[in-house]
C-alpha cells in the first residue's frame, strides 16, 4: 500500500505560506505525507535563444528556492521532509495530470488570492466539477498567520 499524501500547490505569492502551514498541519494530524508542488509556467516565445535559456535557468532556480523555503515552513509543523514536485507547463493542466497519475494523493490544498476574487486557478478548477479526484481545500489568501 502506498503512503497517503496531502498535496499543496505553491506559487510565489506571500499567501502560499498559509496554504503550506494548513497542508502541513492537516498531514501531521492525519499521520500522512506532505507534498509540495510548483509549476513553472511557459515563457513567452523569444527570438533570442540565449535570453530564453537564461530566463529558464532563473525560473528553475526560483522554483527550487521557493520549494525549499516552503519545505522548511512545513518541516516546522510536521518534523518530516515534504516531497517536492517541480513541473513545467500550464499550471491547471500539470496539477490535474499529477492528481490523475498519483493515486496516493488524497487531498489538495490551494491558496486563494487576497480580495473577493478567489484566484484564477481556484476559479478554473471549480468549473472542473467531478474531474478532480480528491477533496480540495482552498485556504483564503487573507489568512496570513
Amino acid at each position: 500500500m502506498q503512503d497517503r499524501v496531502v498535496l499543496c500547490l505553491l506559487d510565489a505569492r506571500d499567501t502560499s505560506h498559509a496554504g503550506v502551514r494548513y497542508a502541513a498541519t492537516l498531514a501531521h494530524q492525519l499521520g500522512i505525507r506532505l507534498a509540495l508542488m510548483h509549476v513553472i509556467e511557459p515563457m513567452p516565445v523569444t527570438h533570442w535563444l540565449s535570453l530564453a535559456e537564461d530566463a529558464a535557468l532563473e525560473q528553475e532556480r526560483a522554483a527550487q528556492d521557493l520549494a525549499q523555503r516552503m519545505a522548511e515552513t512545513a518541516y516546522a509543523v510536521t518534523h518530516t521532509a515534504a516531497m517536492q514536485y517541480i513541473e513545467r507547463g500550464v499550471q491547471r493542466e500539470q496539477l490535474l495530470n499529477v492528481l490523475r497519475l498519483n493515486k496516493d494523493i488524497v487531498h489538495l490544498v490551494l491558496t486563494g488570492a487576497i480580495g473577493s476574487d478567489p484566484g484564477a486557478l481556484i476559479s478554473a478548477l471549480s468549473r472542473e466539477g467531478g474531474s478532480i479526484p480528491v477533496p480540495v481545500t482552498a485556504v483564503p489568501g487573507t489568512v496570513l498567520n
